[in-house]
């Protein structure tokens, strides 16, 4: 069966191919998968260092000679029996190792390899304290790495919650661990919210998380707190709403969690994006908006001629019939312009009417369940904002980009024709507008990275804020986030740019 270059890659670096056979599995919890394995070879006789993982190969669940690589953190070793398990998240959609954990039984056989591992070692001298930003995805390894730490050494271990049955599962505990479950927020902002309103300059930080999170996270901690690659360890262990590979049997899986309706079946039409219907129209708008524009080129192009007419002594009646075919182009283009946008006013309108029907028809069918964790105002900015939010992208966006595209494209090709040599006199100033933006760029490349840092974290808090709003009234405005203190450090950060 075909592990494809990455596998090539690592038998030509030395790495081991291992047998690795399924004892049995259990549900640790609805979406948490843990599979017993043995293996001969693979675990080292004088023991796993904590966090010490593996990449295992995963079988295609169509059946086809593809094999899917993962990394996997070991749990449970034993050297002298050559059993240790491995723990699968469940996301969906589902991936072929998912797939396969939750398929798999006793007897199976995969193969495993160790390859790029660096066990965990203790710092030397060591810091303040060790910091674990994780989700269920590095469970199992912060699990082994927070136990493994001396009881000197204070441990702050933060989980992001993205599914409340993650909750099922136990923190790591002992004497000096402090372990929370930490809410999901949009943007990716859970973790980093957690670590905000602390200094934790001198600590070693482990980040694992989903990719989106994981950025968040480290960003301040490199910025805010000076953690390097010596403090710092940030890898993203999975990425939201992707699987590894596709397959027919994986579609029919995420297929089969969807909810089932409890009234008479009814073929449901396959999902289409939000601005699917709208594509044609915006063709042909965008069509026509181009036409246009090398329309509105038409008037230069006769002032041009204008002036030909003067250099070589022409009549009145030229300089008259030029005159009017200007007005006419001109008037042409008025005429059409103020047509299109009214036609693109008129289609908007009628596309966002049917969008919140859609809207309305898919709220008609969520359980309640789904309204008691949200706000009537949540509900209204779905239905009501969001969709008015598009009205610009759908009556102005590709109009306004295709006449900011084809009018100095038109206007350059005109110029080439009639003198090349004063057409590329013009495109000096551009050359030297983008030279002196690239270097504007470079040198503020550090503020414009902190300015969007901090505005994300002021979105973020914001959204926190306004949920956790009874808490704020009741312990204070600083009870969950410093939204103020953000805000305040923002302004400091316009004002010193």
């Amino acid at each position: 069966m075909g592990k494809g270059i990455q596998g090539a890659v690592l038998k030509s670096l030395g790495a081991t191919e291992h047998v690795v056979t399924v004892m049995g599995r259990e549900h640790r919890a609805d979406h948490f998968v843990r599979v017993f394995l043995r293996s001969d070879t693979l675990l080292a006789p004088a023991g796993e260092a904590p966090g010490n993982w593996v990449r295992a190969w995963f079988p295609d669940p169509d059946g086809g000679a593809k094999q899917f690589q993962r990394g996997y953190t070991l749990a449970e070793a034993d050297p002298g029996t050559g059993e240790f398990a491995i723990d699968f998240v469940i996301h969906h959609p589902m991936g072929p190792a998912a797939y396969w954990a939750t398929t798999c039984e006793p007897g199976d056989q995969i193969v495993a390899m160790r390859f790029g591992e660096e066990p965990f070692e203790l710092l030397d001298p060591a810091p303040r304290g060790y910091l674990f930003l994780v989700d269920l995805a590095s469970y199992p390894a912060i699990h082994s790495l927070a136990c493994s730490i001396p009881p000197e050494h204070p441990v702050v271990v933060y989980l992001e919650q993205h599914d409340e049955r993650d909750a099922e599962l136990p923190l790591p505990e002992g004497p000096n661990i402090t372990a929370s479950w930490v809410e999901e927020l949009p943007d990716g902002q859970g973790l980093a919210q957690a670590i905000s309103g602390r200094d934790w300059t001198g600590w070693y930080a482990w980040v694992t998380a989903e990719s989106l999170a994981t950025r968040r996270a480290r960003t301040p901690l490199e910025r805010e707190f000076g953690l390097n690659r010596a403090t710092l360890h940030a890898q993203a262990y999975w990425v939201k709403g992707r699987a590894m590979g596709k397959s027919r049997v994986l579609e029919q899986a995420a297929r089969e969690q969807e909810p089932h309706p409890t009234a008479p079946f009814t073929v449901s039409p396959a999902p289409e994006r939000v601005l699917a219907p709208a594509r044609g129209a915006l063709v042909v708008g965008g069509t026509a908006q181009g036409l246009l524009a090398v329309l509105q080129v038409v008037p230069l192009v006769l002032f041009a001629e204008v002036a030909r007419l003067f250099l070589r002594g022409a009549g009145v009646d030229e300089f008259i019939a030029v005159g009017f075919t200007a007005l006419w182009v001109m008037a042409l283009s008025a005429i059409g312009t103020t047509a299109l946008l009214f036609g693109m006013h008129i289609y908007d309108a009628r596309f966002a009417a049917a969008l919140r029907q859609r809207l309305m028809d898919k709220l008609s069918t969520l359980p309640l369940g789904w309204f008691t964790n949200r706000k009537a105002a949540d509900v209204k900015t779905l239905v009501g904002d969001d969709v008015a939010a598009l009205h610009h992208v759908v009556t102005h966006s590709v109009l306004d980009l295709v006449a900011a595209v084809v009018t100095p494209v038109v206007t350059l090709g005109y110029l080439f024709v009639v003198q090349w040599q004063l057409a590329l006199v013009l495109l000096l100033p551009l050359v030297v507008f983008l030279s002196v933006m690239i270097r504007i760029s470079r040198r503020d490349a550090d503020a414009n990275v902190l300015v969007q840092r901090t505005s994300a974290l002021a979105s973020g808090q914001a959204q926190t804020f306004l949920s956790t709003i009874d808490q704020a009234r009741v312990f204070g405005p600083k009870a969950v986030v410093d939204l103020q203190g953000t805000l305040r450090r923002m302004g400091d950060v316009v004002e010193q740019w």
